[in-house]
């Protein structure tokens, strides 16, 4: 019931393949699976009422994020590109299941061993940032549990009642937790820090 590829708000296989007006099957094929190429248009239906005018922007760059910190594309300081991802998602809500979407397309018929490490590792940091909508939160948790990632689960479950973060996690911190994999545990920041954030933001 709450398959990946049933979600509602992804976009049609042939509408995502469409590019400059032709049709690609390869584009088709490869829409909900791994790819080492960069996405044309987002995953998600991202034109409707209440979505930032951003997000369609947001989409193709963030791949991009997703692709040089995975390691399929070589990109430079991948740490940084992590953080731009948690960043993004906590800045812009409208954008937060598409990034989920696109990591678990990342996550799927993944070849490569590191790759699927630093996936898991960014799929948790993200989950330790923001939440999904309500509407994605079982079609994510299904595949979390598919793939049996119960300790993402439960940040899952936490980020959820909790809500987002105040700030994103810092550079230091992504560096540290590389090495951890899904086995950490991030402090919510307090209202001094979110107003600290909330100064800064500009400057994104």
């Amino acid at each position: 019931m709450f398959t990946f590829s049933k979600y509602p708000n992804l976009k049609p296989r042939n509408l995502f393949a469409k590019r400059y007006g032709v049709h690609n099957e390869h584009l088709k094929r490869s829409m909900l699976q791994w790819s080492n190429e960069p996405i044309h248009t987002s995953l998600t239906r991202l034109d409707g009422g209440g979505v930032d005018p951003a997000a369609k922007k947001h989409a193709t760059r963030i791949f991009k994020n997703i692709l040089g910190y995975m390691g399929d594309r070589q990109y430079s300081y991948p740490i940084l590109l992590a953080q731009e991802v948690t960043r993004c998602g906590l800045e812009c809500p409208s954008v937060r299941d598409e990034i989920y979407c696109q990591l678990v397309k990342q996550l799927i018929d993944n070849p490569g061993k590191s790759s699927v490490s630093r996936g898991w590792n960014l799929m948790a940091l993200c989950l330790s940032t923001f939440p999904p909508s309500d509407e994605f939160e079982n079609f994510l948790e299904l595949f979390l549990r598919t793939n049996h990632q119960e300790r993402n689960v439960r940040k899952l479950h936490k980020i959820v009642y909790r809500g987002a973060r105040a700030a994103p996690i810092a550079v230091e911190d992504i560096e540290q937790i590389q090495h951890r994999g899904s086995r950490f545990s991030i402090v919510m920041h307090d209202q001094a820090t979110l107003n600290q954030f909330r100064e800064t933001k500009g400057n994104y």
